[in-house]
């Protein structure tokens, strides 16, 4: 395997947080949503962390490299820590009247059980793509911790905060477990880029049932200003991590250049401040330079620049996006149609006595996949200037998403008939 920079070990810290009777599960009382939010992601934790570090430790008898075995063990260490005391926080959570909670844990333990029976490939590159949704996450919490956490209980606050920093502090051993078991190939790339969206997306599947289940017992699912604030808290959450999904997905990908934008170290936070300080007024200088040394418009010009070289690109995706859509109705008559058993559109006069071919679910499935990849490619244009690529690298990534949209929807399409 070939020498990469090595980061500093990842450093375990059991702290012993508290949560007293009196803690809320609406640790913020003016947004519910983000309590919701945190608490159903936290529930999943409790599975998800157990499963990680069982993955990592089988493949650590695989691994000659002893740096990172090492990197491996103190990994497992703070997950370990992660996952107990984030089952301490759910067992008051769900004592506070949400004992619906633990139907949703059972299935998510049945998940993990399925999954863990699958190839170590397959388990190693689900790790290490939660892991790589984890930088997108922790740079959304820190950037926006004042909005998020402002006037909550300090308790849950720091709590969370802990463990993505931690999170971020241990953001290349995932992947330098899975390059050093299974890297340096086409089908360990593949496997990789896969496991990148099965890790990320199901994790997120989880949470969202978790706050769902929530949002319903305290009576706000069903209001629309409850599930507006929901929906605004859900895009900042997309625009911020899903740039860290797309470049994880790529060939070449390191987590040591996507991750430097995070870059977060507890120890720095608290020991290193005046070296803090004084990176940042270099930084600080040298940008006053660069700013004296350009004209003022200069900023405003590469926006500018890159709005127009992207326009044809979100044209593009949105075009697509509403064919895909448009296509999704018209499959939508033909699941009516077969659901009636005739083919008629009242109030039009006379009907086909004929039944359409196929099962409920081939044609649920066909309808439901042209919806939601249309509204893939629709939010692929919301947040296109967002992408970290240069416009070549975002050119093949818009050209790749119309590729795989319109392949899922054509072969739905077929499967009923």
């Amino acid at each position: 395997m070939a020498e990469h920079p090595r980061e500093p070990l990842p450093i375990p810290r059991q702290i012993g947080f508290e949560f007293p009777d009196d803690l809320d599960p609406r640790w913020k009382p003016d947004d519910p949503e983000f309590c919701a939010m945190v608490n159903g992601a936290s529930l999943t934790m409790p599975y998800l962390e157990p499963f990680l570090i069982k993955t990592v430790r089988e493949a650590i008898g695989q691994i000659d490299d002893a740096r990172i075995k090492e990197e491996a063990k103190a990994f497992n260490t703070q997950e370990q820590f992660h996952y107990r005391a984030h089952r301490r926080f759910n067992e008051l959570i769900k004592s506070k009247g949400y004992p619906e909670l633990s139907q949703l844990e059972d299935r998510m333990q049945a998940s993990y059980g399925r999954l863990s029976q699958k190839s170590l490939r397959t388990r190693l590159a689900y790790t290490a793509g939660f892991e790589a949704m984890t930088m997108g996450v922790t740079r959304w919490l820190i950037n926006n911790r004042v909005a998020l956490f402002g006037g909550s209980d300090t308790r849950v606050a720091s709590f969370i905060l802990w463990h993505f920093v931690e999170e971020a502090e241990h953001k290349c051993v995932a992947y330098d477990v899975y390059q050093a078991v299974y890297g340096g190939s086409i089908g360990g790339y593949l496997a990789r880029a896969f496991g990148v969206f099965h890790g990320a997306l199901g994790v997120m599947f989880a949470s969202m049932h978790g706050y769902k289940v929530i949002l319903k017992k305290d009576g706000l699912w069903t209001r629309f200003q409850s599930r507006l604030r929901l929906a605004r808290r859900l895009g900042s959450f997309v625009v911020t991590v899903a740039p860290y999904l797309f470049r994880a997905a790529l060939p070449g990908h390191t987590p040591r250049r996507a991750g430097a934008a995070v870059g977060i170290r507890l120890d720095r936070t608290v020991q290193d401040g005046a070296g803090r300080l004084r990176a940042a007024d270099r930084h600080l200088q040298r940008h006053h330079a660069r700013a004296v040394q350009q004209p003022p418009n200069n900023r405003r010009s590469r926006r500018m620049n890159q709005a127009l070289e992207l326009k044809p690109l979100r044209r593009l995706l949105i075009g697509h996006g509403a064919l895909i859509i448009f296509a999704g109705g018209v499959i939508g008559f033909g699941f009516l149609f077969f659901l009636i058993g005739e083919i008629s559109l009242w109030p039009i006069p006379g009907k086909i006595d004929y039944q359409l071919p196929g099962t409920y679910d081939a044609w649920r499935m066909a309808h439901m996949e042209a919806i939601v990849n249309g509204a893939i490619l629709w939010i692929g244009a919301a947040i296109l200037q967002y992408f970290p690529f240069t416009l070549v690298g975002v050119k093949r990534v818009v050209y790749g998403m119309l590729v795989i949209a319109w392949t899922i929807v054509v072969a739905s399409c077929l499967d009923p008939l």
